[in-house]
């Protein structure tokens, strides 16, 4: 007997949640070396965790 159901996956909340751990992420990294980073350098690391959170959730191809 087939079973008709469908699945939905809560994309909203597991990006959110990805996205809030990754700028965490960023900030700490940010401050590993120093008590005051730049402005500059807080914006770069959390880029770079955003960035890299996205790439474990989507598949950007050959380009990223």
């Amino acid at each position: 007997m087939p079973i008709d159901a469908t699945v939905k996956v809560r994309v909203y909340s597991y990006v959110d949640e990805k996205m809030e751990d990754a700028i965490t992420y960023g900030i700490m990294r940010a401050h590993k070396h120093t008590d005051k980073p730049s402005e500059e350098h807080i914006v770069s690391e959390i880029h770079l965790a955003v960035m890299n959170s996205l790439c474990d959730i989507f598949d950007f191809g050959e380009d990223a």
